[in-house]
């Protein structure tokens, strides 16, 4: 048995690699959809390869948050500051950022605008402020940003884990847990087991001694991964028709994750030479910026639209604006994370508000905690 073993520098080098080529396969599909009339889709109508990026980081988050809380437990209030300044560092900037780009394509071409505009625009935002936009059945992140939607899916498993992770064993815990899974919502459940995927990949690979981990068999499962992506049709339907939308082929997503989540699993947790280190340290900080641009980079592809015009089925237009767009967000994304230290500060002291430590605190505390 091992007890909280620090990730070496191999395997924080493979979680980053990981997750780079997951969100630029993310932008891709997106700049495809935007400049090619002939996006790839794998045979058998399973869904493109942006879908799989998400997969993707969807079991690296549960493995990374699992990780981190299980080595750096210093109690709910803790975990809820870490996440909130996460997520909103990035979240509430790309909302506005968002807006501003929106109004600014009503201006520039108001024909192009009429692709991402359904009605009042607000709503969507307030929903994606408040990570309600995938509740229910409807789907509502603003369509100048698609990606959004993944968010609000990622806000309710850090929840839902937090108050799992820091039960007692008193029945009304698991009020608290059930409230959590209505107000998420049907689509949100039922993909969590992929986010799952990644607490259990962590779980089981530091404490149970596997002699045949290997990177041989990582190779292994990410290899049979790519083969299911490209020949298992989309099981039960076909992503993006109401009202599950982005959860629609959850059986299919359920066999990618698990094989993601196995490749994890076998990912052997051993030292690694300082060189290594020091390559994991950068890696680390291009890592970083996969989350502004993740959040950032479809707006921006609108926006060069907007700006530049396009020709459909021009490549070259397609990756001039993809490693423009890529340059802008991680510009945008350097600035944002400078920041980090705002929101963290911030949210410590929205939680630490003698209101909430004198009359809420003590309630959660004798109820939950």
């Amino acid at each position: 048995m091992h007890s909280k073993p620090k990730l070496s520098a191999y395997n924080s080098l493979f979680l980053d690699l990981l997750r780079i080529l997951a969100a630029l396969a993310v932008v891709y599909v997106h700049a495809s959809d935007q400049w090619l009339s002939d996006t790839y889709t794998p045979p058998h109508g399973g869904a493109n390869i942006g879908h799989l990026g998400v997969v993707v980081f969807f079991v690296l988050s549960g493995f990374v948050i699992s990780y981190s809380t299980h080595s750096k437990n210093k109690g709910p209030l803790a975990y809820g500051i870490a996440r909130l300044s996460r997520l909103y560092s990035m979240v509430i900037p790309a909302l506005l950022i968002t807006a501003c780009i929106q109004a600014l394509v009503v201006y520039l071409d108001p024909v192009l605008s009429f692709e991402y505009i359904r009605g009042a625009s607000w709503p969507r935002y307030i929903l994606s402020f408040f990570y309600l936009s995938e509740s229910a059945t409807w789907s509502a992140a603003p369509p100048i940003n698609r990606p959004l939607w993944s968010l609000s899916y990622e806000f309710w498993y850090y929840v839902i884990f937090g108050l799992l992770f820091f039960k007692n064993t008193k029945y009304r815990s698991y009020l608290f847990i059930g409230l959590a899974c209505v107000i998420a919502g049907p689509k949100i459940i039922l993909m969590m087991p992929i986010w799952l995927c990644g607490c259990f990949a962590y779980k089981l690979n530091h404490r149970v001694a596997l002699p045949y981990k290997s990177w041989s068999l990582v190779c292994l499962c990410l290899f049979l991964a790519g083969f299911v992506y490209a020949f298992l049709p989309a099981i039960p339907f076909k992503l993006g028709v109401p009202p599950l939308y982005y959860s629609n082929q959850f059986v299919t997503d359920y066999i990618l994750g698990f094989l993601i989540g196995l490749a994890l699993l076998f990912m052997p947790l051993t030292p690694s030479p300082t060189q290594v280190e020091k390559w994991a340290v950068h890696l680390r900080k291009m890592g970083d910026l996969t989350f502004p641009l993740y959040v950032l980079h479809h707006p921006l592809l609108i926006l060069w639209k907007a700006v530049f015009g396009f020709q459909l089925d021009n490549r070259i237009d397609m990756w001039v604006a993809f490693w423009g767009v890529l340059f802008i967000s991680c510009f945008l994304g350097i600035l944002l994370e400078r920041q980090r230290y705002f929101w963290n500060a911030f949210f410590k002291r929205l939680l630490n508000l003698p209101v909430l430590k004198t009359r809420i605190y003590p309630k959660l505390k004798a109820i939950h905690f």
